[in-house]
C-alpha cells in the first residue's frame, strides 16, 4: 500500500499513534459487524471479506462499501480502506493499472511503475 519503512523513533511513534487512533475510530469487534451487516444488505456472499477487482459491479460495490464504513464511522474512505487491510478484510486483485484515485493516495513510485509497465507492453495510460 505504499507504506513506508519504520526506521526511525519518529517512524515508529507515528506508526503506533495511526493505529491506536484507528482501533479507538474503528474498533475491531463493531467494525467487522458493520462491514458484514453491509455485505448483507447489499446481498454480497462472502460477508466478512471485501472483494475488489476490476469489474465495474465489484469496483461500484467496493466504493460503496468505503463510502459507508467512512459514513458510520466519521472517517476518511483511505481510513476505512487501511483498516479493512490491517484486519485481513480487503482482498484487493485488481489490475496493476486499475486503481481508483478515489480510494486514497497512491505512492508515486508505484505510478511510475505502471506506466512503465504500460510502455512495455506497447500500452499507455493517458
Amino acid at each position: 500500500m505504499g507504506r513506508r519503512k519504520l526506521e526511525s523513533p519518529r517512524d515508529w511513534l507515528e506508526w503506533q499513534a495511526n493505529s491506536y487512533a484507528a482501533s479507538l475510530l474503528m474498533p475491531r469487534a463493531t467494525f467487522v459487524r458493520e462491514v458484514s451487516r453491509l455485505q448483507d444488505e447489499a446481498g454480497v456472499r462472502r460477508a466478512g471479506e471485501v472483494y475488489v477487482d476490476d469489474q465495474s459491479h465489484n469496483i461500484a460495490a467496493y466504493n460503496e462499501t468505503l463510502t459507508a464504513l467512512a459514513f458510520v464511522y466519521q472517517t476518511s474512505r483511505t481510513a476505512a480502506r487501511i483498516r479493512l487491510s490491517e484486519l485481513s478484510m480487503l482482498k484487493d486483485r485488481r489490475s496493476a493499472g486499475g486503481f481508483d484515485s478515489r480510494a486514497g493516495p497512491i505512492a508515486i513510485g508505484s505510478i511510475f511503475a505502471r506506466l512503465l509497465v504500460g510502455m512495455s507492453d506497447g500500452k499507455s495510460e493517458g
